[in-house]
């Protein structure tokens, strides 16, 4: 496994690296800002439908996470750490 630090590559690695993070960050917000797929109106959903919406909600956080988790996300965030 190689690590980096910020200080040890070209500023345009790093400046690329900061661009990717901030890609990252707008795609997550548009994830977990999408309606959920469920059909229902939001103002009373009642206690399944929001199960539904929270259990949906878990599985959006978590794919983000397992992404995260990825060996090239990692470098990313190690090298801006």
């Amino acid at each position: 496994e190689v690590k980096a630090h910020r200080t040890a590559l070209p500023n345009e690695a790093v400046d690329h690296f900061e661009s990717l993070l901030n890609e990252w960050c707008n795609m997550i917000e548009r994830y977990l800002n999408q309606p959920s797929d469920n059909g229902s109106d939001a103002d009373d959903v009642g206690p399944r439908g929001e199960l539904e919406y929270w259990r949906g909600r878990m599985q959006k956080l978590t794919s983000i996470t397992e992404q995260l988790k990825r060996p090239d996300c990692k470098q990313v965030i190690s090298v801006l750490s």
